[in-house]
């Protein structure tokens, strides 16, 4: 009983004195307490995924890499215009190059509207070759390419 009231006691001036538990510092077997507002004392996260133009323009390095591999009127950004991410555009470049067909091609089978896998493409536009494994060797190579590409910004 004494301890009952002790226990009381401390819980009582504890929040008569605004010493309550918030923000996760609930003890043993107590949920944290969680206003719903937002936590400003901590660090904020503000990076955003970069467009492909922007990754392009940033990383030279990459962008010439690419342009040796596109037909000489392509730029980089007009071949990857319409790729959901960078690293799906990169793995087309090399899979036009690795099976000597037509990027246009390709990226028209791969992007869009009725839009197939690369999976696909290569088994319609190249019968003669594991299409897996030729997906997989270009999708090795263009994160190859893409290593150390900033992709945030």
């Amino acid at each position: 009983m004494i301890r009952e009231l002790v226990v009381a006691a401390v819980l009582a001036s504890a929040l008569a004195f605004g010493q309550a538990p918030i923000h996760g510092a609930g003890g043993a077997g107590q949920p944290a307490i969680n206003s719903g507002k937002p936590d400003t004392a901590g660090p904020t996260n503000d990076l955003q995924m970069k467009s492909i133009d922007q990754v392009l323009h940033d990383d030279a390095k990459l962008s010439a890499k690419l342009k040796d591999m596109l037909p000489a009127e392509m730029t980089p950004q007009q071949a990857c215009a319409g790729f959901k991410t960078l690293e799906q555009c990169v793995t087309a470049i090399h899979v036009a190059q690795n099976l000597k067909v037509p990027f246009a091609d390709l990226k028209a089978k791969t992007t869009g509207k009725g839009s197939v896998s690369m999976q696909k493409a290569i088994e319609q536009m190249a019968a003669n070759v594991n299409a897996k494994d030729e997906a997989k060797k270009a999708k090795k190579q263009a994160a190859e390419d893409m290593k150390g590409t900033n992709l945030f910004g």
